[in-house]
This record gives structure tokens, C-alpha cells and sequence, in this order.
């Protein structure tokens, strides 16, 4: 009996959910304080986003810190929401992903408002300058 080998082939399209940022933000330096109060914050809304999800999956995206920030300092980040989703608002981040949009229906998403504000308290003290980097994450379901 003669066997017989078939291979066929399909064309394969991964879709998969993108964010891109435009750049970072200003350097947020913490300079002003009312007598009496914990210093200002400051903040910086120069920069935006793009997000594709896929057709028929739901996108959230999520955001973490490469790194700690210095002792009594936050950094909190806020992103427009795309229309029909929901920002959850000023999210202090930490090492650990945080979720900061979630519900955004399959398509692109261009030029988003990315907000991020800096705080600390008195007990910072000087902090020298300390770089960090906000890493954004979408995910499908």
C-alpha cells in the first residue's frame, strides 16, 4: 500500500495588539513648595501615544517602572483614553505592572495624550537626578 504525504499550506496572519510612545517626557524636577505643605508636584503632558488592537479582541494597556524611584517619591502616569474605553486615571507606578486603560475595541489609536506627574514629599530630602523608564504593555483578551 502506497502512502501518501500531503502538506498543505495556509497563509498566516498574527495579529497581535501594538502601543508605541512618541518619546519621554521633560525632565520632572520637583522645585516649588508652599511654607508649611509638601513640595508641588510637577507634570508633563508632551507626550502621546498609539495603540492597534486587533479585530475582535479587547485591548487593556498596562504600565510598570524599570526600576525604584528614590525613598518618598512617585511617579504617576495618566493616558487618554481612546474613545468608548476607560482611562483609570493618575496610577502610581511601581516595578509591578499596573493596569491604566482598559476596553479599547480593535483599531488604531493615534496621538493620545501620555500625562505623567512626579511628587515627593519633605522626607525625599535632595534627590539627585535619577532617571527611570515607564514601560507601557498591551495586552488582547
Amino acid at each position: 500500500m502506497n502512502k501518501i504525504l500531503l502538506i498543505l499550506f495556509f497563509p498566516c496572519v498574527v495579529l497581535a495588539a501594538t502601543i508605541s510612545v512618541s518619546g519621554p517626557p521633560s525632565s520632572l524636577v520637583v522645585s516649588t513648595a508652599t511654607a508649611g505643605a509638601q513640595p508641588d508636584s510637577v507634570s508633563d503632558s508632551s507626550t502621546t501615544y498609539t495603540a492597534t488592537v486587533s479585530s475582535g479582541m479587547t485591548g487593556t494597556i498596562w504600565a510598570s517602572l524599570n526600576s525604584s524611584l528614590p525613598s518618598a517619591t512617585t511617579l504617576q502616569v495618566n493616558l487618554e483614553a481612546p474613545t468608548g474605553a476607560t482611562s483609570l486615571g493618575g496610577i502610581s507606578l511601581t516595578s509591578s505592572d499596573q493596569m491604566v486603560v482598559t476596553g479599547i475595541a480593535p483599531g488604531t489609536y493615534d496621538s493620545l495624550t501620555v500625562t505623567y506627574i512626579f511628587s515627593g514629599t519633605v522626607s525625599a530630602g535632595v534627590v539627585s537626578s535619577t532617571p527611570c523608564t515607564v514601560l507601557f504593555t498591551i495586552t488582547e483578551s
